[in-house]
C-alpha cells in the first residue's frame, strides 16, 4: 500500500502510480472487481492499510498466506518472501471478521480425527474441482485442471477440442487414487490446508508430498481456532514426523522442480528476478 513497498515487489518503477489509476478507472465504470494480495515478509504489515483502502472503494479485499513457487522454476519461494506460520498466524489474529470465518469454517470442515483415522482418507488424489468445475488454458493452448498443476495438459491449439480433454482426459486424470502412504491422506485438517495436488506437484514435483510450510501454517491457525485439536501439536510436528518446521526452514527439503521442467532447485534463499526485453522491431 506504498510506492516503495509495491514497487520492491515489482521491480517496475512507476507501476505503483499505474495500478492505483488502474483500479479507479474499473471502480469508475462499475466493472465488478475484488482486490486481492500475496502477504510476504515485505508487505504484510501494510495488509491492514490495503483492506481499508479497499473497503474504502466498496470492494472486498482478500489476502492469502501461502506463496507457490514461480511456474518458470525461476525462483524459490521460501527464505526472503514466504511468511512463517507465526506471522501469517498474526495476520489472521488482526482481523476478527477472518477468525470468525475460520472458525466457521472448521466447525462446518474439519472432522474429528478419529474419523478421518477411521475412514482413512479418500480413495482419490484430487478432491478439488481442479478439472471438474474449472480449468485453465496456458497461452500455448495447453488445457490444464488448475493454474498449479502443469505437468499433465492436453493440447487444443490444434486437433484437440475442449470437449475431448473436459470429458476425457481430465476425468482420467482425476482418477488417480493413492499410491503412498502420505499423512495428508488421513489428516483430520486437510481441508483446512493450502497444500493440494497442485501446489504440491510444484513444490516437489508429486502430487501425493506433503508442503511442509503450509502443513505449520494449518496448524497455527486449527489451534488459534479450535483450541485443542485430537491427535495434533501447534506446531505440526504430528505430521511432519519430528521438531515443528515453518515456512522460512521447509525450503531445503524440497525435491525436485515440480513446474514441468527438469531444472533443479534454485538456490536456498535467492531471488532470480528477470524481465525480458521486447525483440527489436524488424
Amino acid at each position: 500500500m506504498t510506492r516503495e513497498t509495491y514497487e520492491r515487489v515489482t521491480r517496475v518503477p512507476g507501476s505503483y502510480d499505474k495500478c492505483l489509476a488502474g483500479i479507479q478507472r474499473l471502480v469508475d465504470r462499475g466493472v465488478p472487481l475484488t482486490l486481492k494480495t500475496v502477504a510476504l515478509t515485505w508487505n504484510h504489515r501494510e495488509i491492514p492499510a490495503m483492506e481499508d483502502y479497499a473497503r474504502g472503494l466498496g470492494l472486498e479485499f482478500r489476502f492469502d498466506s501461502a506463496l507457490n513457487p514461480r511456474v518458470d522454476c525461476g525462483a524459490n519461494r521460501n527464505g526472503e518472501l514466504q511468511l512463517t506460520a507465526d506471522q501469517a498466524l498474526e495476520l489472521d489474529l488482526q482481523n476478527p471478521e477472518r477468525m470468525r470465518d475460520l472458525k466457521e469454517f472448521c466447525e462446518k470442515f474439519v472432522p474429528p480425527a478419529a474419523a478421518a483415522a477411521a475412514t482413512g482418507g479418500s480413495d482419490f488424489v484430487y478432491t478439488c474441482g481442479a478439472g471438474q468445475t474449472s480449468f485453465t488454458v496456458d497461452p500455448y493452448g495447453h488445457l490444464q485442471m488448475c493454474q498449479l498443476s502443469r505437468r499433465q495438459s492436453y493440447d487444443v491449439s490444434g486437433d484437440g477440442r475442449f470437449t475431448d480433454g473436459w470429458r476425457t482426459y481430465f476425468p482420467a486424470l482425476r482418477a488417480r487414487k493413492w499410491q503412498s502412504h502420505s499423512v495428508c491422506r488421513r489428516c483430520s485438517l486437510i481441508s483446512l490446508c493450502s497444500s493440494c495436488p497442485g501446489a504440491a506437484e510444484m513444490e516437489t514435483g508429486d502430487i501425493e508430498a506433503m508442503v511442509p510450510g503450509f502443513c505449520s501454517i494449518t496448524h497455527a491457525r486449527a489451534f488459534a481456532a479450535m483450541g485443542d485439536v485430537e491427535n495434533h501439536r501447534p506446531d505440526a510436528s504430528c505430521c511432519l514426523g519430528g521438531p515443528g518446521q515453518n515456512m522460512a526452514d521447509s525450503s531445503a527439503s524440497s525435491g525436485a522442480c515440480g513446474g514441468g521442467c527438469d531444472q533443479p532447485p534454485a538456490t536456498p534463499g535467492l531471488i532470480q528476478i528477470e524481465r525480458r526485453r521486447p525483440a527489436a522491431a524488424g
